[in-house]
């Protein structure tokens, strides 16, 4: 682990979306255009899932409820902050690409507390320093003033 700070940004989800209880199944087969990747997708083990894992069970994120995603998202969080590529390297940081827009869905953050929302904000304001810096990224501007935390 790279530091204090990644250490409590990482304790701050894990508290922060305790109580969101898991769906069962978190995909389901309807509207499926890949029941194999769905499949995957509900057998994978999420709390130590890498990038390449996500890639395979693609479909069911792609079609899974608000619940599920709200569920994932410390999750997903983690394997972006420390960088879970599987077979993949370097690839985790796409991961914001299929996370990022979901979570403006207001289907989707209309479930979140405000306790969840701040480690969110937190933990993508410190990939934006730390890793997407040099592009000028502001996900985590983008995402507050999505959520109506921030002025535009």
């Amino acid at each position: 682990m790279e530091n204090a700070e990644l250490r409590s940004l990482l304790q701050k989800l894990v508290e922060t979306f305790n109580e969101v209880p898991k769906p069962e199944p978190l995909s389901s087969f309807e509207n499926s255009h890949d029941d194999e990747e769905v499949a995957i997708f509900n057998s994978t083990n999420w709390e130590t899932a890498t990038y390449w894992e996500f890639c395979h069970g693609l479909e069911g994120w792609i079609i899974c409820s608000p619940e599920t995603r709200v569920y994932l998202t410390p999750r997903l969080l983690r394997m972006l902050l420390l960088r879970q590529d599987g077979k993949h390297e370097g690839a985790a940081d796409n991961l914001s690409f299929e996370l990022l827009p979901h979570l403006q869905e207001p289907t989707v953050f209309g479930l979140l507390n405000s306790g969840q929302m701040s480690a969110v904000i937190d933990a993508v304001a410190y990939v934006d320093r730390t890793r997407w810096y040099p592009s000028g990224s502001d996900a985590a501007g983008d995402l507050a003033r999505c959520w109506g935390l921030q002025d535009s």
